[in-house]
């Protein structure tokens, strides 16, 4: 499944360092933001919206993982 590969990839993050871990945080915020402000932009069909609020809140969940990553360094 596409949500376990995403999963396993934010696994290899864990043992980042603090610094690492922040860049983190922001390329995901970077991205977050990104897929909200396509939804001015992005194609119209119900498929490509499903997609974007998938890929939305994949990032989201992603984005509160690095940030308890970094709590805990």
């Amino acid at each position: 499944m596409r949500e376990e590969g995403c999963m396993q990839h934010q696994n290899a993050f864990s043992g980042d360092s603090p610094a690492a871990a922040t860049s983190r945080t922001a390329q995901l915020q970077t991205a977050l933001r990104q897929a909200i402000l396509l939804r001015e932009t992005g194609p119209k069909s119900a498929a490509w919206h499903r997609a974007r609020m998938q890929t939305i809140w994949r990032l989201h969940r992603l984005l509160e993982a690095a940030r308890r990553n970094e709590l805990d360094a």
